[in-house]
């Protein structure tokens, strides 16, 4: 009986209508077989739900400054000078 090489390749990809896709070109042959061992990767809060969280655990008085003290510029540039 022949002994066949085992290669070990690790690659991240997506499950989408029922289909593993590959983010990058993995470098096997076509048709080839393979045994899939999955590891759910956790997807990241979007920026939206991220600014969001700033806010927790602040009460709306706190917020209001720390949106007064953003939305005033010379925090920021400092005082505008005379041209």
């Amino acid at each position: 009986m022949a002994m066949s090489v085992v290669a070990r390749l690790e690659l991240e990809a997506v499950f989408q209508d029922g289909v593993f896709r590959p983010l990058t070109a993995p470098e096997i042959a076509e048709g080839a077989r393979v045994h899939l061992l999955i590891e759910a990767v956790p997807t990241p809060p979007d920026a939206v739900e991220l600014a969001g969280m700033v806010y927790d655990g602040l009460t709306p008085a706190e917020i209001d400054s720390i949106e007064a003290l953003a939305l005033d510029r010379a925090h920021f540039l400092g005082p505008r000078s005379a041209s």
